[in-house]
């Protein structure tokens, strides 16, 4: 994990089930986004808060899963 330009670089880094595979543009409140590949395969764009705060831990099929086991 390293800086560019004083932002945390999270390539290669996992949170839940998602590893982070580059960095995307802002969202359009400025806010930092990874490109993220779940373990399922899909692909989602994530904003780093979320990533490190852990409201995001999968592409969605997580929560389909935990959805289903109800």
């Amino acid at each position: 994990m390293g800086k560019q330009g004083g932002l945390i670089n999270h390539v290669g880094q996992t949170f839940g089930r998602l590893t982070v595979i580059s960095r995307e543009p802002n969202d359009k409140h400025g806010k930092v986004v990874w490109l993220c590949r779940c373990d399922c395969g899909k692909e989602s764009g994530a904003r780093a808060q979320d990533l490190q705060g852990g409201a995001i831990r999968s592409c969605g099929c997580l929560h389909r899963e935990e959805l289903g086991a109800r």
